[in-house]
């Protein structure tokens, strides 16, 4: 995700009127998700000058500021941070402003009034957190509103970048997309250098080892002198590095990381003093030992592309991270600064081999446009030499001018036609493709497309085809269908679809909803319900930390879609979904079909004359069960209470059928609903589909309706609390004469009538035969025998 400050992208856009809205849709509609978010820079704060500090006279922690803002009197302000002193310029938020949900009055502290705020960056909504007042430069003008003198709007938009999409992990990249969905892509604004990069380049060429050409093409080291380092850096510099998340060091790493938030192009400064010349890149000698600026330890492989001095010492893993011993420091007066383009192959793969995370990694693997790496470095010189001080020395570069940047893609004029069922107005696909930088030429069957050096992933020409729906969607396709006759075929896809189809239909009769989510998730999610996290199947190449490993089971996606809808004030959630989940067991990967549901609130709309009635556990296990019936298997459905990973532990458990688990029910446990932000109870389900259709009886057998009457025998029955009804069932069931039909369970009862360590079961027993009319001594024998079987577990009759 980038974040960038509305004013920051409003020099970019050139456009007279920017609708903040209007734009942010355009973004969602052209395949970028955003937000938009305010900072709290009213009118009335402003640019105060602290004319005089002393200490407050009742307390060791306050100070008290004589603040100048401009006007003909002070303000006296009251302020508690360590750094305050006479003589600083800060923002002063006056009496009326609103920071937030906090609005500044005439507050009375330890028996002296206070008449503003002086604040910090947090305070003003810029960054998270910030470590007290923001002294802001001599220069800030006094009374000046703060946030014109930082060059802000009061919003900021964050913009969720896919993978393929490093082009817009910049201000120019989003810019360029906001005036290619205007159609005024010739209005595109970009700052213009005045350093002029060939009078300082060496005839000198950086030395290169074999196999660089495939992973570098541009490769720049250019000296400067004179820095000097304690000079601040500007406010307006400051204020749009920390809204966009990163973090202030010194006025040479801030400038750096300024035009790569601008440009989209990273660089890397090495202490010229900590680097013996020449340097060189090449590939990493396996097991040698390198030291990053995060203070992490890695041992490199012969497939990292690295940066050396002459002393064979690595200096920077390339495109992805510096050393520790060269870099750059407030004492620092010399530097080498580097600026190349690196294959998104090859820092996509030292991005996965070295775990942290690095804001140069993150977009050379997405890929930068290599023809503006000396732009870029022209860019940064400027600000260098205005803010810095810096002066140019010497420039060493590795020029491959044999790779082509700029490829070309054979369109058919049929390909929309075999892609969206029908053809477009070829002009207004140029038209399209003109605003966002392609340049085409046609002849009598084809569309020569040439694409922009900053779209690293349009290849084919079905990539042209969803740039052109990215801005004009779908058309409606006519129906051109032809009835035709489908034979029946009898096959497993079919059998399955049957049984699916079945299943959707009895969730959606109870209230279900289905839902869809993507295969991948984030391994913190996945791991919740499974017992071992090395079954979790994690990817080589994610599309980004949310993607990073394959479902292991249904249930998360089902969660985040109940938390979306109870942020929308949807408290009742009864969802399901089907799809596969993968795992890891011993050497092989086992992919589940699964259909799994959610319920969560009340289980029936809320009435005056009824108390409300909740889902719980049982509410979901009876829905389980009810389904499971009517699928008729021809084997017996048990329930056995089991704990599993992500569950409540008393109330969770499985549905075997013979030794194999078909189905699990439990409900979500509290830390869990916790995280989800569950107003009540959350129960989940899970179907093996695959097993549910291997038990599936195919064949079935119709009878005569049987005109002999059943016969019922009720018991009360005493169990040890050991023994569960599912054994008395199973107990009940193995001697099973063929006449005994079902077993119904009508009561439960535990109290002061039975022992301590009993609790009491009624249930009714069934007993059918076919062709006979049962008598009552053939019935009473069969109860003996019965009761015979149950005293082997010390089950006896109540009250007998």
């Amino acid at each position: 995700m980038v974040q960038f400050n509305i004013a920051w992208l409003k020099e970019y856009t050139g456009l007279d009127n920017f609708v903040v809205d209007e734009v942010s849709e355009g973004l969602i509609t052209q395949g970028f998700e955003n937000e938009l978010h305010t900072n709290r820079l009213s009118d009335k704060i402003v640019v105060g000058y602290v004319a005089s500090c002393e200490p407050h006279p009742k307390s060791d922690k306050l100070s008290v500021c004589s603040v100048d803002i401009g006007s003909s009197n002070y303000l006296t302000i009251l302020c508690g941070c360590p750094s305050v002193k006479a003589g600083i310029k800060v923002a002063c938020a006056q009496v009326g402003c609103v920071l937030g949900e906090m609005e500044i009055t005439v507050r009375s502290i330890c028996g002296m009034d206070s008449h503003g705020m002086l604040c910090s960056q947090s305070e003003l909504g810029l960054a998270s957190t910030s470590p007290g007042i923001w002294h802001l430069n001599e220069d800030a003008t006094v009374g000046t509103q703060v946030s014109s003198w930082l060059q802000l709007d009061a919003t900021r938009l964050d913009v969720d970048v896919t993978m393929n999409r490093g082009d817009a992990m910049s201000v120019h990249g989003v810019a360029r997309e906001i005036m290619a969905g205007q159609n005024a892509a010739d209005k595109l604004c970009t700052p213009s250098t005045s350093f002029d990069l060939n009078r300082f380049m060496s005839k000198v060429a950086i030395p290169v080892t074999e196999g660089v050409k495939n992973a570098c093409s541009h490769f720049y080291l250019l000296e400067l002198d004179g820095l000097d380092l304690q000079r601040p850096t500007p406010d307006w510099i400051q204020a749009r590095l920390v809204e966009s998340g990163i973090g202030l060091h010194n006025i040479c790493v801030d400038i750096l990381h300024f035009v790569m938030l601008e440009q989209g192009q990273p660089f890397h400064a090495y202490d010229a003093d900590c680097v013996s010349m020449p340097m060189s890149l090449g590939f990493a000698e396996g097991g040698q030992q390198f030291f990053g600026l995060q203070g992490s330890e890695y041992t490199l492989d012969s497939r990292t592309l690295v940066v050396k001095d002459s002393t064979d010492s690595v200096k920077c893993i390339a495109g992805y991270m510096g050393d520790k011993s060269s870099s750059v420091t407030d004492k620092t007066t010399r530097i080498m600064l580097e600026a190349a383009y690196f294959t998104p192959e090859q820092i996509a793969y030292q991005c996965r081999r070295y775990k942290d995370h690095t804001q140069s990694g993150s977009r050379f693997e997405r890929g930068v446009d290599p023809l503006k790496t000396s732009y870029g470095l022209s860019r940064v010189c400027d600000l260098l030499i205005q803010y810095a001080n810096a002066k140019p020395v010497i420039c060493h570069a590795y020029l491959d001018n044999t790779t082509n940047h700029v490829d070309q893609i054979i369109f058919p004029m049929e390909t929309f036609d075999k892609v969206l069922g029908e053809p477009v107005e070829m002009n207004k696909l140029i038209q399209t493709l003109f605003q966002l930088g392609y340049r085409t030429k046609k002849d009598a069957n084809n569309v020569l497309i040439t694409r922009p050096s900053w779209r690293h992933d349009v290849t084919l020409p079905q990539h042209i085809v969803t740039e052109y729906v990215r801005f004009h969607g779908v058309p409606d396709v006519k129906d051109h269908s032809v009835p035709a006759v489908l034979s029946r075929f009898s096959g497993g896809a079919k059998r399955l679809d049957g049984i699916l189809d079945s299943m959707y239909r009895y969730l959606m009769a109870y209230g279900g909803f289905e839902v869809y989510h993507y295969n991948f998730l984030n391994k913190v999610d996945n791991k919740d319900f499974i017992e071992n996290e090395e079954a979790l199947l994690m990817l080589a190449n994610p599309l980004g930390a949310t993607f990073s490993s394959l479902r292991a089971t249904l249930f998360p996606g089902l969660l985040h879609a109940m938390s979306r809808n109870i942020a929308h004030g949807i408290n009742d959630t009864f969802l399901f979904e089907s799809g596969y989940c993968y795992r890891r067991s011993a050497d092989e990967v086992v992919q589940d079909r699964c259909l799994s549901f959610l319920l969560s609130g009340d289980v029936v709309p809320e009435r005056w004359r009824e108390k409300s009635m909740h889902s719980d556990f049982f509410t979901a296990q009876g829905l389980a069960m009810r389904l499971l019936q009517t699928m008729r298997f021809t084997h017996a459905i048990r329930w056995e209470p089991k704990v599993l990973p992500g569950f409540h532990p008393g109330q969770c458990g499985c549905f075997f059928i013979e030794n194999e688990i078909c189905a699990e029910v439990g409900t979500l446990h509290p830390h869990l609903a916790k995280k989800y932000h569950a107003q009540s109870d959350v129960q989940l389900v899970t179907f093996y589909v695959d097993k549910l259709i291997a038990f599936h009886n195919k064949h079935y057998t119709f009878q005569e309706i049987n005109r002999k009457p059943s016969m019922r025998r009720d018991l009360s029955l005493l169990l040890p609390k050991k023994v569960s009804y599912g054994l008395l069932y199973d107990k009940i069931l193995q001697f099973s004469p063929s006449c005994l039909k079902n077993v119904i369970l009508f009561d439960i009862y535990s109290g002061s009538q039975v022992p301590d360590d009993f609790y009491s079961l009624s249930v009714g027993i069934i007993f059918h035969h076919e062709s006979n009319s049962l008598t009552d001594e053939e019935v009473s024998g069969y109860m003996k025998a019965i009761l015979v079987e149950l005293e082997k577990l010390q089950i006896t009759v109540r009250g007998g």
